[in-house]
């Protein structure tokens, strides 16, 4: 399943925590926007972590997989793709990468 977080249930401003695999960082001139995917397939992305994150981004790897904290800034669609932009973003928790199954 894939569309957008809690089903556009969530208004904009609510707090909510979510399990994501970090995909990748889009830096652009003054900003970078950085993109996650859950269990489920929904698209989450957010413009940093707040300095008060206890992990920071940067110690974040990519495939690492994360808790985040944060709040629904909007629901749009870029690409034709689902995403819920977060805003105030915390990582709580980075659990690594997934072990391979052999």
């Amino acid at each position: 399943m894939s569309g957008f977080l809690t089903d556009r249930r969530s208004d904009r401003g609510e707090k909510i925590s979510v399990f994501v695999k970090f995909l990748n960082e889009k830096e652009f001139r003054d900003f970078s926007i950085f993109s996650f995917m859950t269990r489920c397939g929904c698209s989450v992305s957010s413009y940093g972590a707040v300095k008060a994150s206890p992990i920071a981004l940067k110690d974040v790897e990519v495939g690492d997989c994360v808790l985040l904290e944060g709040r629904i800034a909007k629901y749009d669609v870029y690409g034709g793709t689902e995403v819920t932009r977060l805003s105030h973003l915390k990582i709580m928790r980075n659990m690594g990468k997934p072990e391979e199954k052999t």
